[in-house]
C-alpha cells in the first residue's frame, strides 16, 4: 500500500507518506515560546509512525502574531528550545517542518495593531486594519526571509510558506482585500509582488 512506502519532497526522504498536516497547536507562551505540551504532541507523532509533520503557522514578526498563544520565530532566541525538539523527533523517525505565516488583518491578539493591504475590515471578526506602508512591507519580506534562516538554525527538514485561509500573504493577492494603487496592487502581477519577495527572501 502506497501509504506504507517511503516518499520524498525534493531531497527529504520520509519512512511513509503519512503526514501531519500544518494545523495551529497553540501551545506557546505569550513570548512565542513552545511549551511541554507542544513538545508532548510533535514527540507523540513522531513516536506514533507519523512519516512528516509540519508545525502550526509561526509568526515571523509580532505584528502577525494571530493569537497570544501562536509560536514565534520572529528572534534568534526562540531557536533553541525548537532544537533539541526538533532533534528528538528526527530521532524518532519522523521528519519536520516549519510552517511560516503573518496573519495581517486575521489577527485575534488584543495586543497587536494589524496590518493588511488595504483597510478593508476583516470578515471574520471584524477589526479594521491599518494599510501596510512600504517601509512595514519590506520588513514583512526580511522578517520571513531572517525566520527561514531560524527554521534552518533550529534543525528542521524543510520549510513551509502560509499563503492562504486569509492571512497577510493571501490578502496581497486578493483583489477584494488589495485595492491598492501602487506596485504592490492593481495587476495580478504587483498583487503576487510581495508572495515573490518572500520566496526570493527565502
Amino acid at each position: 500500500m502506497a501509504l506504507f512506502q517511503p516518499g520524498k519532497i525534493g531531497n527529504v526522504e520520509t519512512r511513509n507518506r503519512f503526514i501531519r498536516s500544518a494545523t495551529s497547536e497553540s501551545m506557546a507562551d505569550t513570548s512565542g515560546f513552545i511549551t511541554p505540551a507542544y513538545r508532548d504532541l510533535h514527540l507523540t507523532l513522531a513516536r506514533s509512525g507519523v512519516g512528516l509533520q509540519f508545525t502550526g503557522h509561526i509568526y515571523v514578526h509580532p505584528q502577525g502574531r494571530y493569537t497570544p498563544d501562536m509560536t514565534g520565530l520572529s528572534r534568534d532566541e526562540h531557536i533553541k528550545p525548537f532544537l533539541s525538539l526538533t532533534r528528538e523527533v528526527q530521532s524518532a523517525g519522523s521528519r519536520f517542518f516549519a510552517q511560516l505565516n503573518h496573519a495581517g488583518s486575521q489577527s485575534r491578539d488584543p495586543s497587536v495593531d494589524p496590518i493588511a493591504p488595504s483597510v478593508i475590515p476583516n470578515l471574520q471578526h471584524g477589526r479594521t486594519p491599518k494599510e501596510a506602508t512600504e517601509g512595514q512591507i519590506r520588513e514583512i519580506i526580511k522578517a520571513f526571509g531572517q525566520a527561514a534562516k531560524r527554521v534552518m538554525e533550529a534543525g528542521f527538514d524543510g520549510v513551509h510558506l502560509h499563503a492562504g485561509h486569509g492571512y497577510l500573504l493571501t490578502e496581497f493577492m486578493s483583489p477584494y482585500t488589495n485595492q491598492r494603487e501602487d506596485e504592490w496592487g492593481g495587476s495580478l502581477e504587483n498583487r503576487q509582488r510581495l508572495l515573490m519577495e518572500v520566496v526570493q527572501a527565502i
